[in-house]
């Protein structure tokens, strides 16, 4: 018993689908709480993921950064920015970035840190890279009872 629909009602079926899907929040990214400084005056972990063009935010799961671990985070995010940015650097510009998962592992961060890693490695054409990464983030956000690492894992999965 199904109806069928001529090309301009399937169409405005499907805008119409797609509009609501969207404003009930399907296709959003999520909404994260904010990383509480661990400095004083210093930006916030989720601001300078922001500002260097991560895509999906730095979320701590499980537990709060260190000092050392957020300064060490903060130093290789504006690393990330200064070389992604300078057209004359000629190194990787993610080496520091990279390093934080091995110089830290299990940090809080570490399963959204993958996936961003996984995501510009894909940019920067290093599919072996970007494939372990992603396979790391969702290692490590699997299994999780928290909204934001169900959300981040179904990414790092996705991609």
């Amino acid at each position: 018993m199904f109806m069928k629909l001529s090309r301009p009602k399937s169409a405005l079926a499907l805008g119409l689908l797609a509009g609501l899907l969207w404003s009930s929040g399907c296709g959003k990214a999520p909404q994260m709480a904010p990383v509480a400084n661990i400095q004083a005056g210093a930006k916030s972990t989720v601001q300078m993921a922001l500002e260097c063009g991560l895509s999906e935010p730095l979320v701590e799961l499980g537990g709060a950064l260190t000092a050392q671990e957020s300064d060490s985070l903060q130093k290789a995010l504006t690393a990330y920015r200064q070389h992604s940015q300078d057209p004359k650097f000629q190194g990787d510009p993610l080496a520091e970035l990279s390093a934080f998962p091995r110089q830290y592992p299990r940090s809080p961060v570490d399963g959204s840190l993958e996936l961003n890693l996984g995501l510009l490695y894909r940019t920067h054409g290093y599919n072996r890279r970007s494939l372990e990464a992603l396979k790391a983030s969702w290692d490590f956000l699997k299994g999780s009872s928290d909204p934001r690492a169900n959300d981040l894992a179904n990414r790092a999965l996705g991609e």
